[in-house]
């Protein structure tokens, strides 16, 4: 390990308490402090980065209760003209959403796909792939909730393209 990642985990370890403070129950201080390490060593340009700005990134973190590896996709460090910010990955806005009793699917459509939706206030969204190789043609995801209605959307290929 580099000196800079030593010096970085020694400061980090004394917000431990302040992380824990925060943090999810099953997420302890010492796993968001490895994921922050991670993120700095495949990411060296955050240790450039004014060490305030990391360090609140990483609070961020800890209040949403959400890692910062780049692997599980729930969030990113990430260096912004020597500031470090906290990203969320759409695993994160999942992770979140579940947490509130949300939960969000999604999937693409292909060609020959039988695929089948409404919009509007009895939205529904009726898919099943037929695990061929066709051309996409939409996608669509869709937010339920025990207490709620669900919210769809789809979009077409060319809407999907214009993004």
């Amino acid at each position: 390990m580099s000196r800079d990642l030593v010096v970085l985990e020694n400061q980090l370890t004394p917000l431990s308490p302040h992380f824990a403070a925060v943090l999810p129950k099953g997420l302890p201080p010492e796993r968001l402090i490895r994921t922050i390490m991670v993120s700095v060593e495949r990411l060296p340009k955050l240790l450039e980065c004014d060490r305030q700005s990391l360090f609140n990134a990483a609070m961020s973190a800890a209040i949403l209760g959400l890692e910062v590896d780049g692997v599980t996709g729930q969030a990113y460090l990430l260096p912004f003209k020597n500031r470090a910010q906290l990203v969320v990955g759409y695993k994160g806005y999942n992770t979140l959403a579940a947490r509130s009793g949300i939960t969000i699917t999604g999937a693409v459509v292909r060609e020959g796909d039988d695929f089948d939706y409404q919009l509007g206030t009895a939205a529904y969204v009726r898919h099943k792939p037929k695990g061929g190789k066709g051309k996409i043609t939409h996608a669509w995801a869709c937010a339920q909730s025990l207490d709620r209605p669900a919210v769809v959307a789809v979009m077409d290929i060319d809407e999907l393209l214009a993004v």
